[in-house]
């Protein structure tokens, strides 16, 4: 009877340590199990991650180019805007310039008189035509003129005769006065020297 007890004993202690070593191999398979699985969710996870990364480079390479194509639209609308203002002031002044240029020349033949109401007239048509010279450059268009004796000055003068023989040739008429536009010769000085 104590050998039965014993080999009860010794059965119960064998299925006990059955039971232990399954349970310790299924806790082992379970843990292998659930750290495959976690790799699998960190692997995934890293992936999204990943994908996540391209995309949020790609949406700021996409905002990059469209801040660089804003500014460069922006900078031509200027470019635009200048040059439209350019040609504007061009067609303006190309349309009044004979105007200007007979009455510049008309004041070199201003006629010495000792009557007031015609040197009063002239004086007033001097005065209009300075204004305006002054207001046409606070616009950035200058009216280019010169006088008899003047040096000739290649720059922003032309020659209309050919008959000359001085070293340094001076202004003996002037034909039609000069214009620049934002500091740009549109039209030199028209001069006869001599």
């Amino acid at each position: 009877m104590a050998d039965k007890k014993n080999a009860k004993k010794q059965n119960i202690n064998q299925d006990i340590e059955e039971k232990l070593i399954k349970n310790t191999t299924s806790a082992v398979e379970t843990d292998k199990i659930s750290e495959l699985k976690l790799q699998q969710e960190i692997a995934h996870l890293k992936s999204q991650i990943n994908s996540q990364s391209l995309e949020i480079d790609d949406w700021k390479n996409k905002a990059l180019r469209i801040s660089a194509d804003l500014q460069n639209f922006q900078k031509q609308t200027e470019i635009d805007q200048l040059q439209t203002k350019k040609i504007t002031k061009k067609t303006t002044i190309q349309n009044i310039l004979p105007f200007l240029n007979t009455l510049n020349i008309s004041f070199s033949y201003t006629p010495k008189t000792e009557d007031q109401v015609i040197n009063v007239f002239i004086e007033t048509l001097r005065s209009s035509f300075n204004k305006l010279v002054l207001d046409l450059k606070n616009n950035n268009i200058e009216i280019i003129t010169a006088n008899p004796g003047d040096i000739f000055n290649p720059a922003f003068m032309e020659i209309l005769n050919s008959d000359f023989s001085q070293e340094e040739p001076k202004v003996k008429q002037v034909v039609s006065i000069g214009l620049k536009i934002d500091n740009q010769l549109i039209q030199p000085i028209s001069v006869i020297v001599g």
